[in-house]
């Protein structure tokens, strides 16, 4: 028997409710995920996202990082590795030169962003 399944039936016969067993299974792999280290989430989500292509708009819209003038690809995964390291050790989210990076729920992000608009509704 798996070891995941033999914890769930444990809790079981502890007296939790299947579906308690299942919540807390759930909140502890989630624990595991938050707490794997940050080298490792990069390389998945670093190769998950196209480099290239935000370089490439950042030269055609001319979009200037202070210090940086329009960054190489290089800059830019160096400063969202930053970014993103910060995001995931303080379970935070960031935003910079486009980028929002953080958590939204129990999923990490990494987006690039053009144009934004958002509206509060305290706003009306």
């Amino acid at each position: 028997m798996k070891k995941e399944a033999k914890i769930l039936l444990d809790r079981i016969d502890k007296g939790l409710s299947e579906s308690d067993a299942w919540d807390q299974a759930a909140e502890r792999e989630m624990e595991q995920f938050k707490n794997e280290s940050f080298d490792r989430v990069w390389r998945v989500i670093g190769n998950r996202f196209d480099w290239e292509k935000v370089y490439k708009v950042m030269k055609v819209v001319d979009w200037h990082w202070q210090d940086f003038g329009v960054p190489s690809v290089t800059t830019i995964q160096k400063e969202v590795y930053k970014m993103a390291k910060n995001a995931w050790e303080k379970k935070e989210n960031w935003a910079s030169g486009g980028f929002s990076i953080g958590w939204e729920g129990d999923t990490f992000y990494i987006d690039f962003s053009l144009e934004t608009a958002i509206l509060e509704c305290g706003d009306i």
